[in-house]
């Protein structure tokens, strides 16, 4: 990961949460259905990856999450930014942001093969 910039949401004394942006990978899935092509140099002048987002446990819950990306989108200095997240499935905080969902992947059917011989062997035991 090559970082771009960092941010921190501090209060007081204390970091609540830090959001990562790093320069883009050469493909991602969904970006060719949004943004123009480019080559890599204009990649990376023109488009930020959302890497990490991390908020303290102790602040969770309470918006801190969509509150640092709505916050520090407009501060990092390229004018598309990306993010893929496993977990905006489950708390779709880049949404709540402002960002735009583009697609989402599903698991491979292998994937799903083996979820669904695990659920059916735990229905059978006395796990």
């Amino acid at each position: 990961m090559n970082i771009r910039r960092i941010f921190r949401l501090i209060r007081g004394d204390e970091t609540c949460g830090v959001i990562i942006y790093s320069y883009p990978p050469p493909t991602c899935l969904g970006r060719r259905l949004v943004i123009p092509k480019m080559n890599i140099k204009e990649l990376n002048e023109r488009l930020s990856t959302i890497s990490r987002v991390i908020i303290h446990p102790k602040y969770r819950s309470i918006r801190l999450g969509q509150k640092i990306v709505r916050e520090t989108l407009p501060l990092v200095g390229t004018p598309y930014v990306e993010m893929v997240a496993v977990m905006a499935k489950y708390n779709p905080f880049a949404e709540k942001a402002g960002m735009i969902k583009v697609t989402e992947r599903k698991p491979p059917k292998e994937a799903t093969r083996i979820i669904e011989k695990l659920r059916r062997w735990a229905s059978t035991c006395n796990c």
